[in-house]
């Protein structure tokens, strides 16, 4: 048995991003295609199955790999890199129970981004939880901003009063989309946390 879920093609593509076909997930794991390129890996929470396996098509190559669940998502991660055919790599981006990975064609993708942020707003707070991630957090209160800085480049927003992590993070994605193409996590309850990950879009 495999489980592999799809959903409605995403428009920030990364430029570089291999073509990639999931062609089986064992049950210990949940793959979803988030944009060509992109997917989400989750270990499900089967105790029976100790193993995760991975079947994919990249580009004109075929990559399988099988890993211990106990070992965690940054050792899927690292399998993964390790599976595929030279010339390419993994951009990753890790949470505490899934990982984001994009397949790209590694002589062409430029250095991860380097971000930080500071949040003006007394009740929305932002700050950097890894190279190029952002974490946002709280309820506005619409009397600061919050001024990000990607590299060498400041974006700043005004968050409304009573506005949600996801809205704000909506708002940076429309400020950057140009120069940088940005991944989101999906809250577990209305108005919860949001991670923004920034990649190179050139």
């Amino acid at each position: 048995m495999w489980s592999a879920e799809q959903t409605e093609p995403h428009s920030f593509v990364h430029p570089r991003s291999a073509n990639v076909t999931v062609l089986s997930a064992g049950q210990g794991l949940t793959v979803t295609e988030i944009t060509t390129g992109t997917l989400h890996l989750c270990f499900t929470s089967e105790e029976h199955q100790p193993f995760a396996s991975l079947s994919l098509r990249v580009d004109s190559s075929f990559v399988t790999l099988t890993v211990p669940r106990v070992l965690g998502t940054e050792y899927l991660r690292e399998a993964l890199n390790a599976a595929l055919p030279e010339g390419y790599l993994v951009l990753a981006h890790p949470s505490d129970d899934a990982l984001v990975v994009t397949i790209a064609r590694a002589c062409e993708v430029e250095p991860t981004p380097h971000l930080f942020c500071t949040s003006y707003d007394t009740t929305m707070r932002a700050r950097k939880v890894g190279t190029n991630r952002l974490l946002l957090k709280g309820i506005a209160r619409g009397k600061g901003d919050i001024q990000v800085r990607i590299n060498e480049s400041e974006f700043r927003v005004r968050p409304e009063r009573g506005e949600v992590p996801m809205a704000v993070a909506i708002r940076l994605r429309e400020l950057i989309k140009d120069t940088h193409i940005s991944l989101l996590s999906v809250p577990a309850e209305p108005g919860g946390e949001v991670v923004l990950t920034v990649l190179p879009r050139r």
